[in-house]
């Protein structure tokens, strides 16, 4: 399958990228096609190199000495993973899965080793993915002491995309996914979901089949929440 080179100059990782550039490093790129539920890097094992999603989503989870799951974030389109086991050659201490078919591009590790030491623009994007998932897990661990609602629509506003009525905008997930991430149960998240659609801040709406939600600018001001971190995806 060939990817345009107009796509991979839209993604955050190769913005900085020329098209001499892309046109080099094209032919390194391995392009592969997953069915959902897949796993695609395994606890403790070493990632064979840079995954950037082209098509679908992926969930990154762990699981305890009980076996018990816990969900960390869900990867679309644009994002890439894998970094951490590039720059320093530790086993990953997550999986990741794919949550719905997925086609990813890899960057093969001798190739992003070499890209990181030579190439600035594909440095500085690294160490930007880096520098929003220390504050993004900073975050999460202060919305932990959150009120139950609270919780709830600060995840969603770091799945979405903001316009420029500061709404935030994106595909709606399952009541036991959201509960998976921010530590709570399906009640409660459905119970806190139904509270912020009667305050205002949540309401629904469907893009053909798929449900999709919107949090209101005023929720985290009056919530008293921080701004979400997001990484950048697609341009």
């Amino acid at each position: 399958m060939d990817i345009p080179y107009s796509h991979l100059k839209r993604t955050a990782l190769f913005s900085a990228f020329s098209q001499h550039d892309l046109h080099a490093l094209a032919p390194q790129i391995k392009v592969f096609e997953f069915a959902k539920g897949l796993t695609i890097v395994k606890q403790n094992s070493l990632t064979q190199g840079i995954f950037i999603i082209y098509k679908g989503r992926l969930k990154i989870h762990s699981l305890d000495y009980e076996h018990k799951e816990t969900a960390f974030i869900f990867l679309n389109p644009g994002d890439f993973f894998g970094e951490l086991s590039v720059i320093d050659g530790i086993p990953s201490s997550v999986n990741v899965e794919t949550v719905e078919p997925s086609i990813l591009l890899m960057i093969p590790t001798a190739v992003a080793k070499h890209l990181l030491t030579t190439h600035t623009g594909f440095n500085q994007s690294v160490l930007q993915k880096l520098a929003n998932s220390l504050r993004q897990s900073n975050q999460k661990i202060q919305m932990l002491s959150a009120k139950s609602f609270g919780r709830v629509i600060y995840f969603l506003s770091t799945h979405g995309n903001s316009n420029l009525q500061g709404e935030v905008h994106g595909k709606m997930l399952t009541h036991d996914e959201i509960a998976c991430m921010v530590n709570l149960s399906r009640e409660t998240v459905s119970r806190s979901i139904s509270q912020l659609q009667k305050q205002g801040y949540l309401s629904f709406y469907y893009q053909g089949n798929q449900k999709m939600f919107c949090v209101k600018p005023m929720a985290m001001e009056n919530l008293h929440l921080p701004t979400p971190v997001r990484n950048p995806q697609f341009q």
